[in-house]
C-alpha cells in the first residue's frame, strides 16, 4: 500500500496560551526555530447525515489564501498527552465543492477561523494560533508516533495545565453553544 493509499498520520497537542504567553512564544520560534508561514484558515466541519464514515472519523472542509482542499481526517487515537489520526487531504479546483458534498449527504457543521503562525523547531512542526473569539494555542505536530514531543514542549516552555485534549473544532462549537445560550 502506497503512503498516498494510507494516507498521513497527525500526531499532535495542544496548549491553551494567555495573549502574552503566545507572544513571548512567538518571539522565541522566531529567534530558534524556522519560520514556514503565517495564514488564516477557515475551516468548516461536515456532517456526516448518512453515517457513512467510520465512528470518529469527520470531513473538514478548509480554505487558505482562496484555494480549497478537503481532508477526511480518521477516528481519533490517544498516546499519553497526544492523538493522533490517519488523514486523506486533497486540493479542490474551483466550483460548488459545498454544494456537491451537500448531494453526497454531508452538510456544513462547525465554522470557524483560525489565524496561523507555522515554524519549525527541533524537527516538529509548532504553530502559534488565535481561534477567533475563543483564544490563543500552541499546536506541536509531527507525523512520526516515536517523537519526544515532551522534550519540545519543555523547551519551549509549555506546561502540562495548559493542555487542551479537545480539537479546534470541538472548541469552536463549545464557544459557538455558549454564545447562543446567552442570545
Amino acid at each position: 500500500m502506497s503512503d498516498a493509499e494510507r494516507g498521513v498520520i497527525e500526531r499532535e497537542r495542544k496548549y491553551r496560551l494567555s495573549d502574552t504567553g503566545a507572544g513571548r512564544l512567538r518571539a522565541r520560534l522566531e529567534r530558534d526555530g524556522r519560520a514556514v508561514r503565517s495564514e488564516r484558515q477557515e475551516t468548516i466541519v461536515l456532517r456526516d447525515r448518512a453515517s457513512r464514515l467510520e465512528k470518529g472519523a469527520y470531513l473538514r472542509f478548509r480554505t487558505v489564501g482562496g484555494r480549497s482542499q478537503l481532508t477526511l481526517k480518521g477516528p481519533k487515537h490517544e498516546v499519553g498527552k497526544d492523538k493522533w489520526r490517519v488523514e486523506h487531504t486533497l486540493g479542490l479546483a474551483d466550483g460548488p465543492a459545498l454544494e456537491l458534498l451537500a448531494a453526497m449527504g454531508f452538510e456544513p457543521g462547525t465554522r470557524y477561523v483560525k489565524d496561523t503562525a507555522i515554524f519549525v523547531f527541533r524537527t516538529v512542526v509548532v504553530s502559534v494560533d488565535r481561534l477567533a473569539g475563543v483564544g490563543r494555542f500552541c499546536e506541536i505536530e509531527t507525523d512520526e508516533l516515536e517523537k519526544d514531543l515532551d522534550a519540545v514542549a519543555e523547551a519551549l516552555d509549555l506546561r502540562d495545565e495548559d493542555l487542551e485534549r479537545r480539537g479546534y473544532p470541538r472548541i469552536a462549537q463549545s464557544a459557538q453553544e455558549r454564545v447562543g445560550a446567552r442570545s
